[in-house]
């Protein structure tokens, strides 16, 4: 379960469960006035979290059967057998998964899976009979019975989902006029299911919680910066539709070429408007989104669908059924073989996702019982993708996806267990936001964390993750366009403890490196003005870099006449070698010393050696601390010296008025410090 499913488990605005369907119908009350006009589906995803979960898997996997069926209805030819073959089953089941978009949140999500499956399926019901009807068969009597049903047909199908009923609204409008155009006389449901769908749909966009939502959520933006993230996110939606949406273009190209061919036989003919139509529909459904505050994903599910039923007219268009078979299987075995495999890869990280989320609930129950209200989980291990949608709990303990855990669990709070950087913004703008952690391999993607402001609910503080190791430098990249970021501090917390920086101390400590024009200090807030897609500072960190080191570790405080690397390694038991060894380097330039962090593994120790630098040097130690989970040692210098034992490339070590100098005489230097393995056990 995550955030949704845990907040309609409540009658919507109030801390009571759902223990009745009035519950529920009193809930959609609220949802209509204080959220959205989706009663249809969040009536559905409601009615199943209160009966169990485990009846919603079983009819969520007869709506995906009855998705592949429909597909085959709206696609197949007339000479097709009534129901579809296995050849058919396994090519929808190839574009359904590599075409279909976020199949995590629209297939396998509760409350996902109602509001984008579940409402395809209703349009694709409420349309068949008009399909039917252009096909020249009346399945439907022209009586009062089927005037009702299609008149709840309709009203489901337009008070469910906006963009799929802007789908439905698109093709009936098209049927209407080529009804009139032929002169047919239209049976009488045919006009009860067009009110009810447009009832449905009026019913959908005025509800009061649409602009209630709209209001909380959602930042004011000018038309040109609506236009410019409706693009954005629809750039998007074709990357993510690419294989369908390049299958469906070339099977156009491909019938262009015998156009005149298709446009003299009427049934052919039929199909192919009826495959222009259908790619037509998608397409009108993605552009209905601009008046959307946001164009997610998921959103273009009844779109993709569309695409892929005129994916499949176009191939049995004109083509014998024997030899528009025999060119795909070449295709669809190693195809099919890989989405096997994808399957089972997609079914293990949810049997992990399962595994994970009891012992959540085990901890939870743990800590409730000793009386702890303010909980903290480990991350979970499965990344995020499309096919494993996760909706976790954050480092944010404000954030909707805590707020809702917290509440359905019973607890004040809850926060994902790991260090962090929170910064905490003044009228912060929609973005994205980046830190670069720097272990000791520069700035790279691996080692940073991303935050986004997407609309209100996000707040004013944004959380980072820190990475595990020796952070040695950071930097920080507020946001990917030209702008003003106001920030009013920033502060680090980890399992060491927390220091935040102010507005003053933040500027005293930035170093601007990238598209940044210009940074101030105004009424306690730092005013910083970009003037690229990249801008970005790093901040000085060496006051504080002991908040990133997990105990044990050693700090050496050194200073060298050169740029010096020093790597430590440390015997556990397989001698010395690079994967059980850390490395910092001494800053020449830097007059004063500089401290050193090397982070040591919690197993034994039997040995240490230390390679100081890569090249000849006189290098002065001044300070050695040792800091385990339970002990701080500083050595003195005399006792530094009596454990240090020369091994490679050591001219002398003597005490000096400055410290421990030790001359190296090579490329290659190292010793041992004897007796430190006593001190970390």
């Amino acid at each position: 379960m995550w955030n949704d499913e845990f907040a309609y488990s409540f009658i919507y605005g109030t801390n009571e469960r759902v223990n009745s369907i009035f519950d529920i119908f009193k809930s959609q009350m609220n949802l209509y006035h204080q959220w959205t006009g989706r009663n249809i589906v969040h009536f559905i995803v409601q009615f199943f979290l209160w009966i169990g979960k485990d009846f919603f898997n079983v009819f969520n996997s007869l709506m995906f059967i009855l998705l592949i069926f429909l597909t085959y209805l709206f696609s197949k030819n007339e000479d097709e057998a009534k129901y579809p073959s296995s050849y058919t089953i396994i090519l929808l089941l190839l574009f359904f998964w590599f075409g279909l978009p976020e199949l995590g949140q629209t297939i396998f999500w509760v409350a996902g899976s109602v509001n984008y499956l579940w409402t395809t399926i209703f349009i694709l019901v409420f349309l068949l009979p008009y399909k039917n009807l252009l096909d020249g068969k009346q399945t439907f009597k022209n009586n009062n019975l089927n005037c009702i049903i299609m008149a709840i047909l309709g009203l489901i199908s337009g008070w469910s989902q906006e963009n799929t009923a802007v789908i439905v609204i698109f093709l009936i409008s098209l049927s209407f006029i080529y009804f009139k155009l032929k002169k047919v006389v239209l049976p009488a449901w045919y006009f009860s299911g067009i009110v009810s769908l447009i009832l449905g749909f009026i019913i959908l966009i005025s509800a009061p919680g649409n602009f209630v939502r709209s209001k909380m959520m959602y930042y004011n933006l000018t038309f040109g910066q609506q236009l410019i993230n409706y693009v954005t996110s629809l750039l998007k939606v074709a990357y993510e539709l690419k294989y369908i949406i390049i299958v469906l273009f070339l099977l156009f190209i491909v019938h262009l070429f015998s156009i005149k061919q298709i446009l003299q036989d009427q049934k052919d003919k039929r199909n192919f408007f009826l495959a222009v139509i259908f790619a037509l529909s998608g397409i009108i459904s993605f552009f209905a989104m601009i008046v959307s505050p946001e164009f997610p994903l998921r959103a273009a599910f009844g779109g993709a669908v569309c695409f892929i039923i005129s994916i499949l007219i176009l191939l049995n268009l004109g083509i014998p059924s024997k030899l528009r078979k025999l060119p795909v299987l070449v295709l669809l075995f190693p195809i099919t073989v890989y989405m096997l495999f994808s399957m089972i890869h997609v079914y293990q990280n949810y049997k992990i996702l399962s595994y994970e989320s009891l012992g959540r609930e085990w901890k939870v129950e743990k800590e409730l019982g000793k009386g702890n209200l303010n909980v903290k989980l480990d991350p979970l291990s499965v990344s995020n993708d499309r096919y494993t949608f996760i909706y976790d709990i954050s480092l944010n303990p404000n954030y909707t996806t805590n707020v809702h855990f917290a509440k359905f669990h019973g607890l004040k709070s809850v926060q994902i267990d790991t260090s962090f950087i929170s910064i905490e913004f003044d009228n912060p703008n929609p973005d994205l936001y980046q830190i670069y952690f720097d272990t000791g391999k520069g700035f790279n993607e691996l080692n940073s964390s991303k935050s986004h402001i997407y609309n209100k609910v996000d707040g004013n503080i944004l959380y980072f993750a820190i990475p595990d190791g020796n952070i040695k430098n950071l930097r920080i990249d507020p946001g990917t366009k030209p702008q003003i970021v106001r920030i009013k501090n920033i502060t680090f917390t980890t399992s060491v403890g927390e220091k935040r920086f102010s507005a003053e101390e933040i500027f005293k400590n930035m170093k601007p490196n990238n598209q940044i024009d210009s940074f101030k200090v105004i009424n306690g807030v730092l005013e910083i003005h970009t003037n690229g897609n990249d801008p970005n500072f790093e901040m000085n960190i060496d006051t504080i870099k002991t908040l990133f080191l997990k105990k044990p570790y050693i700090e050496l405080d050194v200073s060298s006449h050169e740029d010096s690397p020093f790597q430590i390694f440390y015997d556990t038991g397989n001698g010395y070698n690079e994967k059980q060894s850390a490395w910092d380097v001494v800053d020449h330039q830097n007059s004063q010393t500089t401290r050193l962090h090397f982070l040591l593994p919690e197993v034994p120790i039997f040995h240490l050696r230390i390679d100081p630098g890569f090249k000849s040097d006189t290098i002065v130690i001044k300070g050695v601390t040792i800091v385990t989970e339970n002990n701080e040692y500083k050595l003195t210098l005399e006792q530094l010296k009596e454990k240090i034992k020369p091994l490679n490339q050591i001219d002398s070590v003597q005490l000096a008025n400055n410290g421990l100098q030790i001359k190296t005489i090579g490329g290659d230097p190292s010793f041992e410090l004897l007796g430190i393995e006593n001190l970390l056990k």
